[in-house]
């Protein structure tokens, strides 16, 4: 029997995450709530079961012994020949904790503070074992898909069929208020009937999105420990209505899958609030298309990128240290992504969730920020070094190994020097970067919003700010974009909305922190870690 599936989790999860997970199963399946059904008290049962293996350290520890050993031993035909062609090289991956100043000083008030977390190769010439895909494929066909949109998301899902490998297995959805199933969980290849199916679906109702998520999430929990990487892509055009607090909820199941919601908005009336909050949660991205025959080209890209995993579900964790507080927790690279806006609660870890770290369209990193408040009342030094301990800092993920997944874990004390300064030394240009890059995509976010309710005036003084922050992070290109955005505004609010989207996606998406990173060390000499 497989716990980790029972529970909805992926083996790299975090005993939070676990506990999480069984509170979610056991009110679902608590036999209170469908006495008549004796199949669900079994299941109560089981579930109770798993989490009793899982949550104590030692079994839990013995149970992945057992998974392993099954998993190396698996003598299917279709293994061995993937073993014998797969590259053998693993990454290895490290952990770099960088405080967002050199040290600080005689605190006499409780004093704002940045700290990086970073996930990184230090092999980057290795590839790693390619796990096949299960993958969901949902399709908005509601009434506004029609002519353009609809054609282009057919064309984009068709190649799947034939570019997926015999051992991939795919979920196709159509969704408007109701649901239908073109494929469940199967090989694509030769599933001729549904890709009949998808060619001739044509447009209707309106867009309900939870019970697509759902269905797609349900069904992936079912392979969840297979060693399959698994994601959800989503393709819409619309907004969804009265179900917004269930599609987040989802994302937190699909994040405790490891399978990231990885969606695409057509045009200009997609609710971006919420599929930006529904990437952010589940560790996926969000993409903005103007065009609709852009949309084959970011499908295939994501499905090569996925194909390229080194490190699946990571996450990326804080544990503050007394007299610490957090008060935003971010997510830097490869897309920027605000996860968590305080209050913290004293004692308790800031994760954030990145998603997974890939080696194309080239081998990179996965970066947070956490904005933290420092008491010097009660902030407390280290031992061995008097450096001040703001406290630990974890990277957790999922590593393919043969027919499973496995979990990894690093942590690192987060210290800081104590100087003889007065409050806090400068923001280094690591930690500045970060900053100005995020400040100028919240500016970018805030002109949509404005743009959207009409404040055409207001949302122009943003993209002008935003411009600025992005100038002074050395991305001449997009402060010009962003410039260009605020003077479209002004004219038109079509056009004008159109390039803000353009900008403020291309700020989130495209990896902008490593360039300007690189950049950045070349003009100061650094050598890369």
């Amino acid at each position: 029997m497989d716990y980790y599936a029972l529970l909805g989790v992926t083996p790299g999860a975090t005993p939070e995450e676990i506990r999480q997970a069984y509170r979610l199963r056991a009110r679902e399946l608590h036999p209170d709530a469908r006495p008549d059904d004796p199949e669900t008290a079994e299941r109560f049962k089981a579930v109770a079961e798993a989490y009793r293996v899982l949550s104590a350290p030692q079994s839990r520890l013995a149970y992945d012994a057992q998974l392993r050993m099954a998993a190396t031993s698996d003598s299917s035909p279709q293994w061995r020949r993937q073993r014998a062609s797969a590259p053998r090289a693993e990454p290895t991956l490290t952990l770099r904790v960088v405080p967002g100043a050199a040290g600080i000083g005689n605190l006499q008030e409780p004093t704002r503070f940045y700290l990086l977390g970073e996930l990184l190769p230090t092999n980057a010439a290795a590839q790693v074992w390619s796990a096949p895909l299960d993958l969901a494929v949902l399709v908005d066909r509601s009434s506004s898909m029609r002519g353009a949109k609809i054609a282009e998301a057919k064309r984009a899902v068709k190649p799947l069929f034939s570019e997926l490998a015999a051992e991939d297995q795919l979920t196709l959805l159509l969704f408007d208020d109701r649901v239908e199933t073109l494929l469940d969980g199967d090989s694509p290849v030769g599933a001729v009937g549904a890709e009949m199916a998808l060619m001739s679906a044509s447009p209707r109702g309106a867009t309900q999105l939870a019970p697509a998520l759902r269905a797609a999430i349900r069904r992936l929990e079912q392979g969840v420990t297979a060693g399959r990487i698994s994601a959800v892509l989503l393709i819409t055009d619309g907004r969804t209505y009265g179900d917004e607090d269930e599609c987040l909820a989802l994302a937190e199941r699909a994040r405790l899958l490891g399978a990231p919601i990885i969606s695409y908005g057509l045009g200009l009336e997609w609710n971006r609030e919420l599929l930006d909050r529904i990437a952010a949660i589940s560790g996926g991205t969000c993409s903005f298309i103007d065009e609709p025959a852009q949309l084959s080209v970011l499908l295939h890209d994501t499905v090569d990128r996925l194909r390229a995993t080194l490190a699946a579900n990571v996450r990326l964790s804080l544990e503050p240290a007394p007299g610490v507080s957090v008060l935003r927790a971010s997510v830097i690279a490869p897309e920027i992504a605000d996860v968590f806006d305080g209050p913290h609660t004293a004692g308790e870890a800031v994760t954030v969730n990145p998603g997974p770290l890939t080696s194309r369209p080239m081998i990179e990193s996965v970066v947070a920020l956490w904005e933290l408040l420092l008491d010097p009342a009660t902030l407390t030094r280290d031992d061995a070094s008097g450096q001040a301990n703001l406290g630990e800092v974890f990277a957790d993920w999922s590593l393919g190994v043969e027919s499973a997944h496995f979990a990894a874990r690093l942590s690192q004390r987060a210290l800081v020097a104590r100087l003889p300064i007065e409050g806090a030394a400068p923001l280094e240009p690591e930690a500045r970067l970060a900053l100005e890059l995020l400040t100028a995509y919240r500016l970018h976010a805030q002109a949509d919003q404005l743009a959207s309710s009409g404040a055409t005036t207001e949302a122009a003084t943003a993209l002008t700010t935003s411009a600025l922050r992005l100038r002074a992070a050395g991305d001449g290109r997009l402060a010009d974009e962003a410039q260009r955005a605020a003077a479209s505004l002004m004219t038109s609010l079509g056009e004008g909305l159109t390039a803000t989207l353009r900008a403020k996606y291309a700020i989130r998406n495209l990896s902008v922190f490593h360039q300007l990173r690189r950049a950045m060390r070349g003009r100061l000499g650094a050598e890369t870690p």
